[in-house]
């Protein structure tokens, strides 16, 4: 699907056509939005890339869900995107390569999303065909024969993308290697707790020290 440029198409933008697939717009331009640093990001890529050489796998479907238990999942982590327009939106990962965020709209809702995005690659689902676009780009990867591993939505009950995406997916990659890959999100998410966790006793233990430091003070003037 192509992306139509907002400086060509400003005038009719009540085609949806053309709407729900502009690039470039003016949009959001002057919004602040709150990110990990590039070296955080780079961290994450990094950890997820040791475990898919562990695993032996060419590229990740890493979803994330609006639900309590997923709360963005694997997409949340990936690309600092919380989403609650479908029951999972996707990042497609390979070993080799940039990633690409599959996000639900288009219009205006995905040029904000661009964005937000710590994952530069951001495209619509074409009104909900997610496993359309994932095999768009697992095809231009050049991955059509890879191994291709899905992450849980949900670490909690285990579940994993719609059985429509799924049957997509192994309809028109049959060449490709599936495999469901189940606790990943939560391990990393665990870890992050944990050093939040330290992190805050610091800091609970820092304002305790400055407080003592002000009665001594206060103490002695």
């Amino acid at each position: 699907m192509p992306g139509y440029p907002f400086s060509e198409i400003r005038d009719r933008l009540d085609d949806w056509r053309l709407f729900n697939n502009m690039v470039d717009s003016p949009y959001y331009r002057d919004a602040v939005y709150e990110r990990f640093s590039d070296r955080e990001y780079e961290r994450r890529y990094s950890a997820l890339r040791t475990k898919m050489r562990e695993r032996r796998l060419d590229c990740v479907i890493v979803p994330g869900g609006p639900n309590h238990w997923s709360f963005g999942g694997g997409m949340l982590w990936l690309s600092g995107h919380w989403e609650w327009h479908a029951m999972a939106n996707y990042v497609v990962f390979p070993l080799v390569g940039e990633p690409t965020l599959i996000y639900s709209m288009g219009g205006t809702h995905i040029e904000a999303t661009r964005r937000e995005s710590a994952v530069k690659d951001v495209r619509q689902s074409r009104g909900g065909r997610f496993a359309e676009v994932m095999i768009e780009r697992i095809k231009e990867l050049g991955l059509d024969r890879g191994k291709i591993g899905i992450l849980e939505v949900d670490p909690r009950f285990h579940d994993y993308l719609p059985v429509n995406q799924y049957m997509a997916l192994r309809e028109s990659l049959p060449n490709a290697a599936f495999s469901f890959e189940p606790g990943w999100m939560h391990e990393w998410f665990t870890a992050g707790a944990r050093r939040n966790s330290t992190a805050s006793a610091k800091q609970v233990n820092s304002a305790k020290l400055r407080c003592r430091a002000s009665w001594l003070v206060a103490d002695r003037a």
